[in-house]
């Protein structure tokens, strides 16, 4: 029955197409050279995709591959400290207690300093290729395309 419907209202559809918009032009190929640009900027857009997805999971693999021994290491020492409690009333045990927590905040120290150089190092070495390299050559290839289709189309006008 739907089938039935479906195609008398396709049937009765006008087969004309719609009026052309008003100032628009036709969908032409683009020039050789220009094309070249545009491939060109396709590629470049690729390398800085991949310099970000790249730079995320060094990061995050240096930040996991860095944390997990460290922490685990605390870990273990804070619930040793916590299942071996030193007696108030002994200055021995005190002391062995605070060097114990001292040690554990001197390594939590360490690690998060070596993971902000790290990601510093990082994120600058990222900046470099990306802010310095990358994104002017999409710029000039992007002035490139827009320039020659520009010219190419006044070109077309004038003749």
């Amino acid at each position: 029955m739907t089938d039935k419907i479906l195609q008398d209202l396709l049937s009765s559809a006008p087969a004309t197409s719609p009026p052309a918009a008003p100032g628009l032009r036709p969908v032409v190929d683009l020039p050789p050279i220009t094309k070249a640009g545009v491939d060109l900027a396709k590629i470049v857009l690729w390398f800085i995709a991949g310099s970000v997805v790249l730079l995320l999971g060094l990061i995050t693999l240096e930040e996991y591959w860095m944390a997990t021994p460290h922490a685990d290491a605390m870990a273990k020492m804070l619930q040793h400290l916590a299942a071996n409690p030193p007696d108030p009333n002994n200055p021995s045990q005190m002391d062995a207690f605070r060097k114990a927590l001292d040690s554990v905040k001197s390594l939590l120290d360490t690690v998060g300093s070596t993971q902000r150089d790290t990601r510093d190092f990082m994120l600058k070495v990222s900046q470099l290729i990306l802010v310095s390299v990358l994104f002017p050559v999409l710029t000039a290839l992007l002035g490139y395309i827009f320039g020659t289709q520009q010219a190419s189309t006044q070109g077309n006008k004038g003749g």
